[in-house]
């Protein structure tokens, strides 16, 4: 795959959600910003959460009321998340339900939400009397520097309760609700009360389980999260207009590893090997050679710190272009060790791109 080349692009606002991403390393959300698509492949779990997302707003609207148009929905998000893996150039990872560990297990708890909500329907004649949900709500500061969507808010005869779907682990090891999480829905109570003149009552994280944790708050901690993350914004935008980039990039192992955008990241390759305790690692090198077997796959030979390196089973359809690397030097991202320490495997995720 050829060169990265970057044109960083300025933060226009920050989100909610990605608030804690900028305090980890902004280069990171710069990144984001600045490529269209990730250079390296989501797992397949979090393109099912965006289907379970959808599929949650749909329960919540009133848009499906049986088993059966739940079963018509949740193909049609499946289809339409499919296709966007296909556009991005990720097809590797459909169908989803051969790539995500569990699939079946999560698409039965969304479908749980809806026999929930038919319960709590159906019980009380008085049981949704004063109540509106709005879902996938825009929400966004005054000034405009903040701004993101909102997952449900419910008001009960003016009591607003503000909340957020997460498909994954809400708790940390200890117990307490992840602080990121936490951070981002106080966040959206700021942004409520810019838009709506009054704070929530209530916030709270739901999971598939249907188990609904508050985050305790004050407004004096939205707006001083609010007032950090509009410093946090400006401070990034500083350093991209006057070129010290390298201090956007805050290199770590625990974030390094699931960070989509290493393959334009110089400042990554600052970690000593093996730093990160990631399933998969990353391998650079030169081309010294690259084979094709009569199965059609590819073994690529790169030299690395004087010694020799082996990359095998990468598809064979990139041999035109890897035969006429011989001499570049180039990584290999997502490959997985095979028992000798100078052999490794691609996998369904693996990219390579010139250094």
């Amino acid at each position: 795959m050829r060169k990265i080349t970057t044109q960083l692009k300025p933060l226009q606002r920050i989100s909610p959600s990605r608030f804690n991403a900028m305090t980890h390393c902004a280069y990171r959300v710069v990144l984001a910003n600045s490529y269209e698509h990730p250079l390296l492949p989501y797992p397949a779990s979090s393109h099912l959460g965006n289907v379970i997302h959808e599929g949650i707003e749909l329960i919540v609207k009133g848009k499906i009321n049986s088993i059966a148009e739940f079963d018509r929905a949740w193909c049609t998000l499946v289809a339409k998340e499919e296709q966007k893996l296909k556009t991005m150039g990720f097809g590797f990872l459909v169908p989803l339900h051969e790539n995500v560990s569990g699939y079946t297990i999560k698409k039965i708890q969304v479908r749980s939400l809806l026999e929930g909500r038919t319960n709590k329907r159906n019980t009380g004649p008085h049981k949704n009397k004063g109540r509106s949900i709005l879902t996938e709500k825009w929400l966004e500061a005054k000034d405009s520097l903040i701004g993101g969507y909102a997952d449900i808010i419910i008001d009960y005869n003016g009591h607003i309760k503000l909340s957020d779907f997460k498909s994954g682990k809400v708790l940390q090891e200890e117990g307490d609700i992840k602080e990121e999480y936490e951070n981002q829905l106080k966040l959206y109570a700021y942004l409520y009360n810019e838009v709506y003149g009054t704070f929530p009552h209530e916030l709270s994280i739901i999971d598939l389980d249907r188990k609904e944790y508050p985050v305790i708050f004050t407004t004096q901690e939205c707006n001083e999260l609010a007032t950090r993350s509009k410093n946090k914004l400006a401070e990034t935008n500083r350093f991209i207009v006057s070129g010290k980039i390298r201090s956007l990039a805050k290199p770590d192992p625990e974030y390094c590893k699931s960070c989509l955008y290493r393959p334009a990241c110089s400042f990554y390759w600052e970690l000593p090997p093996d730093a990160t305790d990631a399933p998969f690692q990353d391998v650079r090198g030169t081309i010294k050679e690259t084979k094709q077997f009569h199965n059609g796959n590819l073994n690529v030979t790169v030299t690395n710190d004087g010694g020799e390196l082996v990359v095998s089973k990468l598809d064979g359809n990139h041999l035109g272009y890897l035969s006429k690397s011989t001499g570049k030097e180039m990584v290999f991202y997502n490959v997985r060790q095979c028992g000798s320490p100078e052999i490794f495997q691609a996998i369904k995720s693996t990219k390579f791109y010139e250094m």
